[in-house]
């Protein structure tokens, strides 16, 4: 038993300090490096996804559109539909290009934006907007939120939520170190 980490990030009025929400973005990190040493990208991570259990264990959850990369031939892959939600999707996602572990570690990014500023990165009511943001437009930096955040942790979240995948953590393991 436990809850979402959205529910808890609207428990504590959106904002939680830098060190809780490190605890929790830590073991997400973990289990992401074994899911993409396994050639498996999740799709889909977003703060409803994370489970903070009662025992102090986090759990990432609903694998529905997680897709095994080795089986992928990523050449062939086009998709109309960019699959996840549209405010943690990646830009390459919501191109509709094939996601990789990198897309993961875009979305860890914007939840990590989010805790941190207790605001999505991307807003609009209109979804196709907000995948259009995703694409195009900067993130503000989140220190104009929260002036109290590290220049060090500024910097993980916005390398995380780099347009260009090859501008981003090539892998988990990197984004923790």
């Amino acid at each position: 038993n436990g809850v979402s980490f959205e529910q808890y990030l609207r428990a504590n009025s959106g904002r939680i300090s830098v060190e809780e929400t490190l605890e929790i973005i830590k073991p997400v990190l973990l289990g992401l490096k074994v899911l993409h040493e396994r050639s498996i990208v999740h799709r889909d991570i977003k703060p409803q996804n994370i489970i903070l259990l009662q025992n102090g264990n986090i759990k990432v959850a609903d694998f529905g559109i997680a897709r095994l990369d080795a089986m992928l031939d990523r050449s062939k892959e086009k998709s109309d539909v960019a699959l996840g939600t549209v405010y943690y999707v990646s830009p390459e996602q919501a191109q509709g290009k094939a996601p990789q572990a990198e897309s993961d570690l875009y979305s860890l990014g914007v939840m990590l934006y989010e805790a941190m500023t207790n605001r999505l990165p991307f807003y609009h009511d209109n979804p196709t907007e907000v995948a259009k943001m995703q694409i195009n437009k900067e993130p503000t930096p989140p220190s104009v939120y929260r002036p109290d955040i590290s220049i060090g942790l500024e910097q993980i979240i916005l390398r995380a939520m780099e347009k260009n995948p090859k501008k981003r953590y090539s892998t988990a393991m990197e984004m923790l170190t």
